[in-house]
């Protein structure tokens, strides 16, 4: 029996174009069903600055020298990122054109139905590489939190990473910064999920 494990990420950008703007930050944190962390990855990625947007970098963070000592170039980070994808995978699939299986990671993140998910997938597939995740597929706290505080009681002014973790009480040590947000992520999951519960199924 496979043990299921769900990858939590973020991105940091260069813009909110997909397909366009680039990855300048990622993290991701494997966790298993019990929500315990397996597994952790950061990157700082070099990226064209001249098709930056200045808002975009001043949010993230951007330090030209902290980039310049740590960042490494887009062809080793797409390397690494589905490197630890691939390991974490759990989710099979059937490819429609050869009709042979293979795996994917599942994958969760804050907006990340919506942003991050295709963001990252469309990051690869502009170099035609492959990302082994489910991206298209994310599981999605936002989403989440919107359903609870729906449901709830005193819901939250708005539903941004920060402001959910303040409702719930979760710590974020510094907001877009991809590894604190990926944890903070991962707290605000398991929480969300425990108050939710599991959903009894019709048989």
């Amino acid at each position: 029996m496979t043990v299921q494990r769900l990858v939590v990420l973020d991105l940091e950008t260069s813009g909110l174009r997909e397909g366009y703007h680039d990855v300048i930050q990622f993290a991701a944190v494997a966790v298993d069903e019990e929500w315990h962390e397996l597994d952790a990855m950061e990157l700082k990625l070099f990226f064209d600055l001249e098709r930056a947007d200045p808002r975009a970098l001043e949010i993230n963070g951007y330090d030209p020298e902290v980039w310049k000592r740590e960042a490494v170039a887009p062809a080793i980070g797409r390397g690494r990122i589905a490197d630890f994808l691939r390991k974490h995978a759990t989710v099979s699939k059937i490819s429609q054109r050869t009709k042979r299986s293979y795996t994917v990671a599942r994958v969760c993140g804050h907006n990340a139905a919506n942003f991050d998910g295709p963001f990252l997938a469309a990051w690869f597939k502009r170099e035609s590489q492959f990302l082994p995740a489910a991206c298209f597929e994310a599981l999605d706290t936002l989403a989440l939190a919107r359903w609870a505080s729906f449901v709830g009681h005193c819901p939250p002014p708005d539903h941004k990473l920060g402001t959910v973790c303040e409702w719930l009480g979760v710590e974020l040590v510094q907001a877009h910064r991809a590894l604190d947000d990926v944890r903070a992520t991962v707290e605000v999951a398991r929480r969300l999920a425990a108050a939710v519960g599991p959903v009894a199924v019709a048989t």
